[in-house]
């Protein structure tokens, strides 16, 4: 038996958003089962330059089964229960390029996925070579210069000298087609981007962050088993998140609809640590549902004998069109 509680409800122009908290939920109705095969995936997400980025949001989906985990300070993530199968793995983060790969997973190993993220302040200079084809090369936008201090004086022009006389001539017909041509591009283009993938078994984790994620992804998992008094709650109802949603394009181009069932994991601060997508008709919906609930949505944590704890929240999307 399932009980929701219908507690939001949003309707624009052509769409409509109805978030729903989910009371009780028997997972077995979703086709979920603990008893198969599992492996871990687990990394560090970094920039350019080497830096940890934190709160970036990794996704793993394969068919109907989705599931997302935040890096943490450190940039480190992990995820321990994974069933056994070939992944698609996406790392998303506000003002990076996101970045999409294939992984799988074998039961009882444990997979190293690190990845670098580019930012999008990196811009392409795409050169015509001598043989036609186009050379890809990054470029970071130049520094803005600082402003100029009221009290320092400017500096006087160099003397202006007469432009020199030039002699044009006509350059052979031949070298026309050699020349290379230089055009910058403001939209950035795809680039391989460097990852280091390890297959290892369970137990030979030398990397102190890595232990640590796994240590805090075994926390986050213990916490759907906790019992509370009061569970986690979305700041200003769950209006917020429908007020964040944005039906995505490739849905709305094909006029499908259908509801999202995932489930939230907060730890005792309120910062989301972990979703877990149940049923979705489109991974279009699941990829929206896990930015808006890891980026823009904030939580109470649960409670348990007035102390705050952490907890789980399992919340419903429906994605509606107007008729």
């Amino acid at each position: 038996m399932t009980a929701v509680r219908l507690s939001g409800y949003l309707s624009y122009l052509s769409c409509r958003f109805a978030v729903c908290l989910v009371i009780g939920i028997c997972l077995s109705h979703l086709g979920l089962s603990s008893a198969v095969a599992q492996g871990r995936i687990m990394g560090r997400i970094t920039d350019e330059s080497g830096n940890p980025i934190p709160a970036a949001t990794i996704s793993l989906t394969a068919g109907g089964l989705a599931q997302a985990a935040l890096t943490n300070a450190q940039g480190y993530y992990a995820f321990l229960s994974v069933p056994q199968g070939d992944y698609t793995i996406r790392v998303i983060k506000r003002d990076a390029r996101a970045q999409t790969a294939s992984v799988s997973v074998v039961p009882g190993r444990m997979v190293r996925f690190d990845v670098m993220l580019p930012s999008l302040t990196t811009l392409a200079i795409v050169t015509a070579g001598d043989d036609g084809k186009n050379e890809f090369k990054s470029e970071s936008k130049p520094e803005p210069r600082p402003p100029k201090r009221p009290d320092q004086k400017p500096r006087p022009a160099p003397p202006v000298k007469p432009p020199p006389v030039a002699v044009k001539t006509a350059p052979p017909a031949d070298s026309l087609a050699s020349k290379p041509v230089a055009t910058k591009v403001d939209t950035p283009v795809s680039r391989p981007v460097a990852t280091k993938v390890d297959t290892l078994a369970s137990g030979e984790i030398a990397d102190g962050g890595l232990k640590q994620a796994v240590k805090d992804a075994e926390v986050t998992e213990a916490s759907e088993r906790v019992k509370v008094d009061v569970r986690p709650q979305v700041q200003g109802g769950l209006d917020a998140i429908a007020r964040k949603l944005i039906y995505p394009e490739v849905t709305r181009a094909s006029r499908l609809q259908g509801s999202v069932v995932a489930k939230v994991f907060i730890k005792e601060s309120g910062e989301v640590t972990k979703v877990t997508i149940l049923k979705s008709p489109h991974p279009a919906f699941s990829e929206e549902v896990f930015r808006v609930l890891s980026e823009d949505v904030r939580f109470s944590p649960a409670q348990a004998g007035r102390k705050n704890v952490a907890g789980t929240a399992v919340i419903l999307v429906a994605f509606t069109l107007a008729e």
